[in-house]
């Protein structure tokens, strides 16, 4: 018999798309999954219409909780899942119908523990055709150090493009649920799932469609990926993995560069990201800057990032 595959999908006042979203896991041509959709408090008409599927296909089911952000959903659909390999669909994105199928096969074949790919990117409607957008992912094994050098220059792993196993994610410590990494708790655990001996594996062809609208998480090529929670993820790493401290410090200050060419001066995150880059560089004039953010009352990424930069960097 085939392989149960566990596909989470969190939602959040998603009655607008869920159902499109559902209908695309319905269409799946590998049918041998079960749907764990976890509301992460909704306020709209989510649940009702989540029901409704649930009564029509026993394979959905519908688990709610207080609104706690993007790793305590995926971490309680996980805790309910019954399925050996996971898959990630937010509740408004899309698959297309070979998406299972072909990605339970390549997971095989390869035996990876993690296997991806790229996605078309849409707005309103999806039509498929050469000028549909896509975001595109560095091809090729992802594993150890070499694995982690391309993921810490970019984070290429689209979360509604993976299928892993449900063991090398329990074995990384699933998804954090610290909130000032939410928004980047894919990466997060990305990352970890390689620092803890994952093979994952970008495999060719394009099963799934990212939506892009005015309430994404992110609304850019990154993946819904803010290079503002990178900082707070891979500063959170570099604690958890003392051996691999000078790698993750390499990928915290790339990052750090990256973000400060997308920020201005008006920007209320630029004196901090800035004060670290400077620190971080081994450059002077830190403690003007910093005495600058101290003036402006601005809030810290968090108290472990500000101590790391002070303290490691």
């Amino acid at each position: 018999m085939s392989t149960l595959v566990s596909v989470i999908m969190p939602a959040y006042n998603a009655g607008h798309y869920i159902a499109q979203s559902i209908e695309s896991v319905l269409a799946q041509l590998y049918t041998h999954w079960e749907l764990i959709v976890v509301d992460d408090g909704s306020t709209d008409a989510t649940r009702t219409i989540v029901e409704e599927y649930c009564h029509q296909d026993p394979r959905i089911k519908y688990v709610y909780q207080t609104n706690a952000r993007q790793g305590r959903a995926r971490n309680n659909g996980i805790a309910k899942a019954s399925g050996e390999y996971i898959a990630f669909l937010d509740a408004d994105d899309l698959w297309l119908p070979t998406k299972l199928s072909v990605q339970v096969q390549a997971l095989e074949a390869e035996e990876a523990d993690l296997v991806f790919s790229n996605t078309y990117v849409f707005h309103d409607e999806l039509t498929l055709n050469d000028s549909t957008k896509t975001m595109q992912s560095v091809p090729g094994l992802y594993v150890g150090e070499a694995g982690l050098q391309v993921l810490l220059q970019y984070n290429s792993i689209p979360i509604l493009t993976v299928l892993a196993t449900r063991s090398a994610i329990e074995r990384a410590g699933g998804f954090t649920e610290l909130l000032p990494i939410q928004n980047a708790e894919d990466y997060h655990l990305w990352l970890k799932m390689l620092l803890t001996g994952s093979k994952l594996v970008c495999i060719p062809g394009i099963y799934s469609a990212y939506r892009e609208h005015g309430a994404s998480v992110s609304s850019t090529n990154t993946g819904r990926f803010n290079l503002t929670q990178a900082v707070e993820a891979l500063s959170d790493l570099y604690f958890a993995y003392p051996a691999k401290r000078q790698l993750l410090k390499a990928g915290l200050v790339f990052n750090i560069k990256r973000s400060l060419d997308q920020l201005t001066l008006d920007d209320p995150k630029f004196p901090f990201v800035i004060a670290t880059y400077l620190r971080a560089s081994d450059k002077r004039k830190f403690g003007v800057v910093f005495s600058l953010l101290e003036l402006a009352k601005l809030r810290r990424l968090s108290l472990k990032a500000l101590y790391f930069v002070l303290n490691y960097l």
